[in-house]
């Protein structure tokens, strides 16, 4: 998991495609990382990996040399010269450096098992033929299956049973004769797939799930030889219900995907096909975007941005659709976002904060607009046979839930400027302009920079957001000791948004780039003399790994809640995040959540003194 491994791993991939591909041919580490990447030979994920790991050693190493004045890569043994080196480096303590130095080397070795793997996919699971062919007794089936990782190796037989025989577990489709000719072909290569997923349990019922989903099961079955699409579907069904459903529900997409990978980036771009509903719409777009990430073809920041945009897409939608009831072109509202919402920072089945701004000067415009603005609302909310487009939620206006849904331009300058509290004032650094009138949008976005940005921040304000953020901590309180909210605790999300939001209101004055910027991209361009650069690092990588629990706990567990199960459940949530225990999950979250509840404090009290 060293330097040796990253070099290992791009000379490996340089070796096997730079003979045709001219392109990722290069002597420098770091350079032929970013080539790689751009020639989708490494993931986003695992371009950031290998970087920052490979800085990380560099540094390390030149630290070593430079204060033994030797050539060596050990770290020393003494406790002393290790705290020594910690400082150097940037963390507090020798543990820190020991902890950092692991971290690095797994997440690296995990990436060099995967390219440098030996094994050929298509070795066959020693076995499993004589167990498709009836060859073998119960007892003996359990005792494979048990070995291939099953839990529950009784309901593993009988889904195995199924394709065998052809008779399904819950009256769907039976196999012909063909079907099952073809899928005895391919099983050696499917229960390989399936044993190297996190959970063999949860890959096989999804892929039972979506075998009975199609209307030509010996096609489906053929097409698993081809790699990429069987690398397709195994991610896919050893992840996610969620995504095996869609995939079954859409059939449309699917048979897209197994002719060409390519319609995997190929989204619908705003243009609503004729005939199909908003709410399909969204759920195939979240489906190829959700694909995409798991299958490593876009970082965890690009699927918040994809998610970000479709909700874009959909608002501005809905508005023209409202304006064509009305009769109206281009009137006088513009509709904003708030929240990860307005940094483009969406997750999945995460609430629209949003806010409607209008020009009210004719009394008969004010009615109008607020039907519009309901209209929206309703549409937006209305619970259909697939469910719901977005849960809306625009309390944030001025007077909450009790006042009209437009807030009037004018009005909301006067606001601001007399009554608006230093909360209001936090979430608007996170406003952005999402549809409507695009010259009233601009006013407006000129009354709250001006409001956010220039206005004197009021005195022991970085105090009064700490209270705040304390505050919002009593939701999180239990006895549990194994209880982490990965949002709400002390040390969560809230605490790394808060500090951006800090960041910005007391620089964000003067220094430009700080506006509109999604939480993490904050701290790059946050003072230097706040923190040590190995604290931004810790925040960054805390806000990450917050974000990733929260996203696999909505793809795998289907769970819309920030709070980290036990037991079960948290085992399989570690192992999809590649993590090796629940524990591990559970101690690494621990650790950056004191780190971030610190690091927390410290920016409020730098703040604040500055």
């Amino acid at each position: 998991g060293g330097i040796r491994d990253i070099e290992f791993i791009v000379q490996a991939l340089q070796l096997l495609n730079g003979g045709r591909n001219e392109n990722v041919r290069s002597g420098n580490t770091l350079h032929s990382i970013a080539l790689l990447t751009a020639e989708r030979l490494l993931s986003a994920e695992e371009d950031t990996t290998l970087t920052d790991a490979y800085v990380f050693f560099r540094t390390l190493e030149h630290r070593l040399q430079t204060v033994l004045n030797t050539q060596t890569h050990a770290i020393p043994s003494s406790q002393q010269e290790r705290t020594a080196l910690a400082k150097r480096l940037g963390v507090k303590s020798a543990a820190g450096l020991l902890s950092k130095v692991d971290a690095h080397r797994k997440a690296v070795r995990k990436i060099f098992d995967a390219v440098l793997d030996v094994q050929t996919t298509d070795a066959a699971v020693p076995g499993i033929e004589s167990i498709i062919e009836g060859g073998t007794g119960e007892e003996e089936m359990s005792r494979f299956l048990e070995g291939m990782g099953f839990r529950d190796t009784r309901r593993a037989g009988r889904i195995l049973g199924t394709f065998v025989s052809g008779s399904g577990l819950t009256n769907g489709s039976v196999l012909d004769s063909r079907a099952r000719t073809a899928f005895r072909q391919i099983a050696p290569q499917v229960f390989q797939s399936i044993s190297r997923s996190a959970s063999p349990d949860l890959a096989l019922s999804n892929f039972s799930l979506l075998s009975e989903a199609q209307r030509f099961p010996e096609q489906f079955f053929e097409q698993l030889n081809e790699e990429q699409f069987r690398k397709l579907v195994f991610t896919v069904c050893g992840l996610s219900p969620r995504l095996t459903r869609g995939l079954a529900k859409d059939s449309l997409l699917f048979e897209l995907l197994a002719s060409n990978s390519a319609a995997l980036a190929t989204s619908w771009g705003g243009k609503k096909p004729r005939g199909m509903k908003l709410m399909a719409l969204k759920r195939r777009e979240e489906l190829r975007a959700c694909i995409r990430y798991v299958l490593g073809m876009s970082s965890f920041g690009d699927l918040t941005i994809e998610l970000s945009q479709l909700a874009d897409d959909i608002l501005r939608s809905v508005l023209q659709q409202e304006c064509r009831k009305q009769k109206v072109r281009n009137p006088e509202l513009a509709v904003f976002a708030l929240g990860k919402y307005g940094t483009r920072e969406l997750s999945l089945d995460a609430d629209l904060d949003i806010i409607f701004i209008g020009d009210q000067r004719v009394k008969s415009a004010t009615n109008m607009l607020e039907k519009i603005a309901t209209g929206m609302i309703q549409e937006l909310s209305r619970v259909g046979e697939m469910g719901r487009l977005y849960d809306v939620d625009a309390r944030l206006r001025p007077e909450g839930r009790s006042a009209p849904m437009v807030v009037d331009r004018k009005a909301y300058a006067t606001y601001l400027r007399t009554r608006a509290s230093l909360w209001e004032r936090q979430s608007l650094t996170r406003l952005r302009f999402v549809c409507g009138n695009e010259d009233l949008g601009a006013e407006v976005q000129t009354d709250v920079e001006s409001f956010v940005y220039d206005a004197p921040l009021p005195a022991g304000w970085a105090d009064e957001i700490v209270a705040m953020r304390r505050k919002m901590e009593t939701r999180s309180h239990t006895r549990s000791s194994g209880f982490i909210d990965v949002k709400l605790g002390a040390g969560g999300m809230v605490d790394v948004e808060f500090s951006a939001q800090m960041i910005q209101l007391k620089h964000g004055a003067f220094n430009l780039t700080l506006r509109h910027l999604p939480a993490i991209e904050v701290f790059a361009s946050a003072p230097s003399e706040l923190m040590a650069e190995d604290a931004w690092s810790s925040l960054v990588s805390g806000y990450q790994l917050y974000r990733r629990t929260e996203m696999m706990m909505r793809l795998v567990l289907e769970e819309r809640t920030t709070i980290v199960p036990e037991g079960v459940k948290r085992e399989l949530l570690a192992r999809t995040l590649g993590i090796a225990t629940g524990e591990e999950l559970h101690n690494r979250l621990v650790l950056s959540m004191t780190t971030v509840r610190s690091q927390f404090l410290q920016i409020a009290k730098a703040l604040s003194s500055n």
